[in-house]
Order: structure tokens, then sequence, then C-alpha cells
């Protein structure tokens, strides 16, 4: 008999601390995404490279996500590459001369670019 209660204290404790751990705090549409990370490098010489976000749930696309996380931001530059470590994205822009760092959960920029680099790949 103590066993049953001790199993169904457990669970309710379990049940408790899972209900409460629920965040419903909304958030940013872009940030609870999944998918892959789509690189628009941007037309030669005019610095207007972007990154897209292609949902594989919902198949679709949300575009400049950069833009959108960061209240207008460009990255003015062509990009060269994207790659991601640690929930952190390193942005290769290659005409611009720098590297920009990003958060992966939310696309918002995360610390100062790197910029004594020559042409960056």
């Amino acid at each position: 008999m103590k066993k049953i209660t001790f199993l169904s204290m457990l669970t309710g404790l379990s049940a408790i601390i899972f209900i409460s751990s629920c965040d419903n705090s909304g958030g940013d549409e872009i940030a609870d995404k999944t998918g892959a990370i789509v690189v628009n490098q941007g037309n030669f010489n005019q610095g207007n490279g972007t990154l897209s976000l292609y949902d594989e749930e919902l198949k679709t696309i949300t575009n400049d996500v950069i833009g959108q996380a960061n209240s207008g931001a460009t990255l003015g530059s062509i990009i060269e590459s994207v790659q991601q470590r640690d929930g952190e994205g390193y942005i290769i822009c290659n005409s611009a001369d720098k590297i920009e760092f990003i958060s992966m959960d939310d696309f918002k920029f995360v610390d100062n670019p790197v910029t004594n680099i020559t042409s960056p790949r």
C-alpha cells in the first residue's frame, strides 16, 4: 500500500512540475520555427544579401529574417555563407569585410561584427 501511495504522490508531483514549466508567453513568430536557413547571397556590388527561413512543417518561407528580428537592419553585404554552433550563427559578409553574429533562436544580433578582416570566405 505504501508503494502505491508513493507512486501516486510521485506522479502528481511530476505533473505539477511539468505543467508549471510550460511557457505560454508567446514571443516572436520566427523564434519557434524549425527548418532550413536559405542564404540569399545578394546582387554584385549592391550589398543586399538576406537570410530566409524555410519551415519544414508548414512548407513556407519567411524572407529577410534578420531585418524582421532587428527592426529592419540589413547585413549590407554579399553573404558568402552561414555557419552555426551552439545556438549562435556566424554570417560571412564578403563585400562588407565582416562576420556578423546572430542568435539562431530569434535571428537577433548578439555581438558586434568582426570587421578587421579582408574578403572573408
